[in-house]
Formats: structure tokens, C-alpha cells, sequence
């Protein structure tokens, strides 16, 4: 059995936020829809750059080189925490 570790990582007090409030449905995503995606047990703010169905996307995550392959289920909207308040990422 393949068991992965929690990520674990250490950021200045300032950089904590809550987790952003549910979406509720989960929607589709469209060609360079900003989302998060769960990948390698944590959340990274990225693109979506192929759309193979409905289910299965290919996100560019920003400040890497990677471009992984998500399911929608493992995507949400991405959204940025500014002064206390959860805002869409083109609020922002």
C-alpha cells in the first residue's frame, strides 16, 4: 500500500487564512479558468490549459514548471484572501 505523508509546511503568521468557503456545486472549468487543484497533499494556485472531458483537466500550477493532470473533483474556483475577506481571484 502506497501511503503518502501530510504536507507539512512552515509560513509566517501573517500568510495564514482560513479555508475558503465551499462553492457549493462543483462546476466545469473552462481554457485558463483561474482554480486551485489538491496535488501531493496540498493546494496549488494554477490554470487549466487542456480540458480532455468533462471530469479530467490539465493544469499549468503557478510558480512551478509542472503541468499535472486533475480531476474536477480535486479542483475548486480559485479565490484570495484580502484584508479578512475571501475574494475571486479577478477581484483581485
Amino acid at each position: 500500500m502506497n501511503q503518502q505523508k501530510a504536507l507539512l509546511e512552515t509560513v509566517p503568521i501573517n500568510r495564514l487564512r482560513p479555508e475558503p468557503p465551499e462553492s457549493g456545486k462543483i462546476k466545469d472549468f473552462e481554457l485558463t479558468d483561474c482554480v486551485e487543484g489538491f496535488y501531493k497533499g496540498g493546494w496549488y494556485s494554477g490554470k487549466v490549459t487542456i480540458i480532455f472531458s468533462q471530469d479530467i483537466y490539465c493544469v499549468y500550477l503557478n510558480n512551478s514548471t509542472e503541468t499535472v493532470e486533475l480531476k474536477k473533483q480535486d479542483l475548486r474556483v480559485h479565490k484570495e484572501w484580502v484584508n479578512g475577506v475571501w475574494k475571486m481571484a479577478e477581484e483581485v
